[in-house]
């Protein structure tokens, strides 16, 4: 009965570590020590699959940290990581633990990025006992930003073409949420108006010409007393440039209600 309770537990371990190595494939991470005092990282075949590389290519699970940052750190960010190696043994924290981005060399070529996780733990006398951490692979995620930047840039050029500006409405607080297009299309700047929440009143004595005031509130209140579940309308009314004159917008009005009728959200745009 021994012997058979000692195979299933070998077995239940082996398919908990294949379980937790299959995680850690798809989740691209992987687990590494160093040893302070022979300088040697202790890698596993894990963190070999993340630079596209093996074990044997680089002669074992053991490497120094200066052939480590040779083969694996991006030049341009080896003085990132060494200053946060330096700020780790500068530490006398008995726990510390810190996070860093950097960019990495995939052995069959190209340019990747990681996430580090570093942890230190030390004795009472702040000797280190322990550094360890783990490398996860954040490339996709790195490129879908990128792309993600990449077109917020170009759709805030073509607003700014376009002469279009964003805006939300707090109901129950009463106040405008703007943007910088928004204080673009009147001429100035958030700086000049303390900010980009604005009450109702503030933004209908600074920005809406006074003989279109009627105009403006009469359509703020149809818009507030229907009852569709997704109202829209537009309206057109002067307006007050910062720095003089007169313009005309092109207001559009949405706003969506619950089933009993409360608003959920109110926003729109004004176009020049």
């Amino acid at each position: 009965r021994l012997f058979t309770q000692v195979q299933t537990a070998f077995r239940n371990a082996e398919q908990s570590e294949a379980a937790l190595s299959e995680a850690l494939k798809i989740a691209k991470l992987a687990y590494w020590e160093f040893d302070v005092e022979k300088d040697l990282f202790i890698f596993n075949d894990q963190f070999y699959a993340l630079f596209h590389t093996t074990a044997e290519a680089h002669g074992g699970y053991q490497l120094s940290a200066a052939y480590y940052a040779q083969h694996f750190v991006h030049p341009d960010d080896v003085p990132m990581v060494g200053a946060e190696i330096a700020r780790g043994f500068s530490s006398t924290d008995r726990f510390y633990t810190r996070s860093l981005e950097h960019r990495i060399l995939y052995a069959d070529g190209g340019v990747g990025y990681i996430s580090v996780n570093i942890n230190i733990e030390r004795d009472e006398n702040g000797k280190i006992l322990r550094n360890y951490g783990a490398n996860q692979d954040i490339t996709e995620r790195k490129k879908a930003e990128e792309t993600l930047r990449q077109s917020e840039a170009a759709l805030s050029e073509a607003l700014k073409i376009a002469k279009l500006a964003y805006w939300e409405y707090d109901v129950e607080k009463d106040l405008f949420t703007f943007n910088d297009q928004f204080y673009a299309l009147f001429h100035t700047t958030v700086e000049d108006h303390g900010g980009y929440r604005l009450p109702s009143a503030y933004y209908a004595q600074h920005f809406v010409h006074p003989d279109d005031l009627p105009v403006v509130g009469a359509e703020i209140e149809r818009a507030l007393n229907s009852t569709d579940r997704f109202y829209t309308r537009s309206l057109e009314h002067r307006i007050l440039y910062a720095d003089g004159g007169v313009g005309y917008i092109t207001v559009s009005i949405n706003i969506e209600r619950d089933e009993d009728g409360k608003i959920l959200r109110y926003y729109g745009a004004n176009q020049d």
